[in-house]
């Protein structure tokens, strides 16, 4: 988990920039240089943060800058494991999934999505 914080925090550090669109929303600007920082509630950097903590700061940073531009604009954040941050919106629904005897081939997919840029 260390080697994970120390390049999760790189990452952060170094290209803290990137646009989204969610729920085919125009394009917002996220600026992420406030998750990491000395006063609470940022995380300070080198601490012993938990992938809860990231996500909850995340979501934190990100969802203010969302509603500035569209407002009742949010996301979710969640780490499925060190490998896999899932990112998405605060709106998303799965359809139902249907009894596999119903139905062949059906495959329940989010009716609400996001692109980066």
């Amino acid at each position: 988990m260390t080697a994970f914080r120390t390049l999760f925090e790189g990452f952060l550090t170094n290209t803290p920039n990137f646009e989204v669109s969610v729920d085919e929303e125009q394009y917002v600007k996220i600026d992420l240089t406030s998750v990491l920082g000395a006063v609470a509630p940022a995380i300070a950097p080198a601490s012993s943060w938990t992938l809860v903590d990231m996500a909850t700061r995340l979501r934190q940073v990100i969802n203010p800058q969302l509603d500035a531009v569209v407002a009742g604009l949010s996301v979710l954040c969640e780490f499925k494991s060190v490998v896999l941050l899932r990112i998405r919106s605060a709106r998303c629904e799965l359809l139902p999934i249907p009894d596999a005897s119903e139905v062949s081939g059906f495959v329940a997919l989010p009716t609400k999505i996001l692109r980066f840029r």
